[in-house]
């Protein structure tokens, strides 16, 4: 997927920002997103609800809207930059973060 087929496409998921909400009895972990947290994007149920990895899961999930526009601006300047550059010192790793990042957000698209 290139720069301009990520920018020929939309966003198919809930908008963030995603929250995390735990349950009043402790068993279950809820990332909720879209307006006024009215969607249920995932969750997270478990016997012990003290395991540290449920709510880093929870958080880890709850982030990626976020994650996604960062990868997305971060890309666009990437970009740039190798438009203005060209074949400089590091322009075989400016290429390789690129197709990681380009592979990363066509995943998160769904594409």
């Amino acid at each position: 997927m290139t720069m301009t087929e990520i920018n020929n496409t939309t966003a198919q998921h809930t908008p963030g920002p995603w929250n995390v909400y735990r349950w009043a009895d402790g068993n279950m972990t809820c990332i909720d997103g879209g307006p006024d947290d009215t969607i249920c994007i995932a969750s997270i149920s478990g016997d012990d609800p003290e395991k540290p990895w449920r709510r880093a899961n929870a958080d880890l999930i709850a982030a990626a809207p976020d994650l996604l526009a960062a990868l997305e601006a971060v890309l666009r300047e990437c970009v740039l930059v190798q438009k203005h550059y060209g074949d400089s010192s590091n322009a075989r790793e400016a290429a390789s973060a690129r197709l990681t990042a380009e592979a990363a957000i066509a995943k998160a698209r769904g594409l």
